[in-house]
């Protein structure tokens, strides 16, 4: 006990004396690594320790930990190095005197996979995600059903599809079967199939073009980035590979909810199969296999 209040002290000096971090209005904050090092460094207690301070983590606030390497190394070794850093993080927030009970995942997830490799691997991917759960969270009720894949014509490519917004118009005479629509202004919270406040217009406008089209039945197929091609994601909410599927479910089950008929509907998850971009080196890229699409089954 009197160590850690030899910690706080030195650290409330340490901010009073330095340019406090700026942290970001983001539920995910990254804390890095050396190579081949699972220990936390001076820097990067720094920064728990701010977030501390700030009262960003507190004891009341939920957290998931999740760990990374970058791709040196084998797998075996890379899972070992990333679950380790996980827990080098949930051991120091709990000798801060944040709740074990408020960290609900710990897990390591290996390398981050990169579709170019470097010769001395990528720092940004040595590190640890603190996301940061709202306090407010409520549970998204999930249906266990698995949808048939509907038959389609005529299928138009996810390069073609079109942006479904606040602006656009659907009527039956100008939309075909197979046609797709891409929800351009939808945001998931990072890992999770949860959408952000932002993206609720979004939700309402998809639902009041089926409220209008009584005839419309769609697929919802979602797509994720940033992992090895023809695999899907991990959602960190509910532990398993199946991200993708996960995001285009909660769309279903949000217009299930409002009153939308289960037989109008129906949902996929692509993985990155159907990938728009060949490289996820920035954020646009990213954002391009990012993505959940509507495509019309009958109108």
């Amino acid at each position: 006990m009197y160590n850690m209040q030899i910690r706080i002290l030195f650290t409330i000096i340490m901010l009073l004396c330095i340019t406090p971090y700026v942290f970001s209005a983001t539920d995910t904050t990254h804390i890095y690594f050396r190579l081949d090092n699972p220990a936390l460094e001076q820097q990067a207690l720094k920064k728990i320790d701010s977030l501390i301070y700030y009262d960003i983590i507190n004891a009341s606030q939920e957290l998931l930990i999740i760990g990374y390497a970058d791709h040196l190394g084998t797998d075996k070794y890379n899972d070992a190095l990333s679950e380790k850093r996980a827990n080098s993080v949930k051991e120091y927030l709990v000798s801060m005197n944040i709740p074990a009970k408020n960290v609900t995942l710990v897990v390591g997830r290996g390398e981050v996979p990169r579709d170019m490799e470097l010769p001395k691997g990528y720092a940004a991917d040595r590190r640890v995600d603190i996301v940061l759960l709202s306090k407010q969270k409520k549970a998204i009720p999930v249906t266990p059903i698995i949808k048939k894949k509907e038959p389609v014509a005529e299928l138009t490519q996810s390069k073609d599809a079109i942006p479904l917004n606040r602006t656009t118009v659907l009527r039956p005479e100008n939309i075909t079967v197979g046609q797709l629509f891409v929800l351009d202004k939808i945001f998931f919270y990072t890992g999770m199939h949860r959408v952000v406040r932002e993206s609720q217009p979004e939700l309402e406008k998809l639902y009041e073009v089926m409220e209008e089209n009584p005839t419309l039945a769609i697929r919802i197929e979602g797509h994720v980035c940033c992992v090895h091609p023809s695999m899907d994601a991990l959602d960190i909410e509910t532990g398993k590979i199946a991200l993708s599927v996960n995001r285009a479910r909660y769309i279903y089950n949000y217009l299930v909810k409002k009153g939308i008929e289960e037989s109008r509907l129906s949902y996929e998850g692509f993985g990155k199969t159907r990938p728009l971009s060949k490289t996820e080196f920035t954020e646009e890229e990213q954002d391009l296999n990012k993505r959940v699409e509507i495509r019309i089954l009958k109108k």
